[in-house]
């Protein structure tokens, strides 16, 4: 039960007095129990310990000097348990010299009152530690429930970084696809070819070699487009020093069948800058954001025949930070959603494509591995993505 102020009320609250003396057990027992506390009385050192083995108090009234077994004696022992350990201790002793209060500090006590005591000190001082104590159980509750909380995100962070893998790895299929088209129907007509040239008797040496010549640079090209892709899916495991012009440019490469096949030109504006992290990770930022853009002018084509789309990137460095823009004329984004788009999950082309991912994971990598910012804005004629990283890093020190 609570009081309204965050402390327990007294009639739910056990003390245990430990003292020797009996009348100052029926002192302490009739003060505390007028005051509304539950009491449980012991008359030495072992018997207090049995007794906090049967029930844990809420609090413990110590006194020092006791045969058998000290108050000193007794306190080390219930912090030496771990049931124990952390039911507040109160000495109350006539032993006023300094060396002996610092002694019942030092085995594990949280206070100190001297005999003979004034009652509304005493009762003052449990109120206090006993405040304390629900404070920390109610702490360590939290603590527990945030590690649960922390525990439960990362999971579901890394689902989504699984996610975001799939989903950039069937951009990169639908990317091969397209690299893949042309020399396909070239060798198919090449196939042709062969059939018509033997057919006409036109095969001879000369004819086998440019055959040969052709079909071998078409396969060459295939070759070094799985290559691409392959590198693309390797993952970095070491952090470096990498140009992030570069990393752009792989990805525009990696795309660049697929825009032009859809009439989206994209261009390139660059200061070359140089930043600590994971290559891989930084294309695949740059990769979310380009096929965004795409997808949005796409949409927009479907709308507008013979519409043409473009998307600029430009890269500015100065001595504070690296900024990178990636502007489209997509359109722009609805006003009422635009402060959603980076929210795990959210996404306006589900279930036509997009898992509401991809955004996520660029404002994710951006601030957490690159302690930089991502803003988005719509510009006139749409949608403009800034990445902020500050020019001085650490190497090594984002995780």
């Amino acid at each position: 039960m609570d009081d309204g102020t965050g402390s327990r009320a007294s009639s739910t609250i056990e003390i245990l007095i430990v003292d020797d003396t009996p009348a100052n057990l029926r002192l302490l027992t009739s003060l505390l129990t007028t005051n509304g506390y539950k009491v449980r009385p012991a008359s030495s050192g072992s018997i207090a310990l049995r007794s906090v083995a049967f029930r844990l108090p809420d609090l413990i009234l110590l006194d020092i000097r006791m045969p058998e077994m000290d108050g000193f004696e007794v306190c080390e022992r219930l912090k030496a348990d771990e049931l124990s350990q952390d039911i507040p201790v109160i000495f109350i002793s006539a032993m006023d010299d300094v060396r002996d209060k610092v002694r019942a500090f030092s085995v594990g006590g949280v206070d100190y009152v001297t005999k003979p005591f004034e009652p509304e000190e005493v009762l003052v001082r449990i109120n206090t530690h006993i405040t304390l104590r629900d404070l920390q159980k109610e702490l360590v509750s939290q603590n527990i429930e945030l590690k649960a909380l922390m525990l439960k995100q990362r999971e579901q962070e890394q689902v989504m970084i699984e996610q975001s893998k799939m989903a950039a790895m069937g951009e990169m299929i639908s990317a091969i696809a397209h690299q893949w088209r042309q020399p396909l129907n070239a060798l198919a007509l090449y196939i042709q070819d062969v059939q018509g040239a033997y057919e006409h008797g036109e095969i001879d040496e000369t004819y086998v070699d440019g055959m040969v010549s052709k079909s071998m640079r078409q396969i060459e090209f295939m070759s070094s487009t799985i290559d691409d892709f392959r590198h693309f899916f390797t993952p970095n495991k070491e952090k470096e020093r990498f140009s992030v012009t570069e990393q752009i440019k792989k990805s525009i490469d990696l795309i660049r069948p697929q825009l032009k096949a859809h009439q989206i030109d994209i261009s390139l504006e660059d200061e070359d800058a140089i930043i600590w992290g994971l290559p891989n990770e930084y294309q695949q930022v740059a990769l979310n954001l380009i096929n965004n853009a795409k997808d949005a002018i796409l949409e927009r084509q479907e709308r507008e025949c013979e519409f043409k789309g473009y998307i600029k990137i430009k890269v500015i460095r100065d001595r504070e930070e690296l900024q990178m823009t990636f502007s489209d004329n997509g359109g722009g984004i609805d006003a009422s959603i635009l402060h959603k788009i980076f929210e795990p999950y959210f996404t306006t082309k589900f279930p036509k494509k997009g898992t509401g991912v991809g955004l996520y994971m660029v404002k994710e990598i951006i601030e957490r591995h690159y302690n930089g910012s991502v803003d988005v804005e719509n510009g006139r004629e749409g949608a403009q993505f800034i990445i902020r990283i500050p020019q001085k890093q650490e190497e090594g020190r984002h995780a």
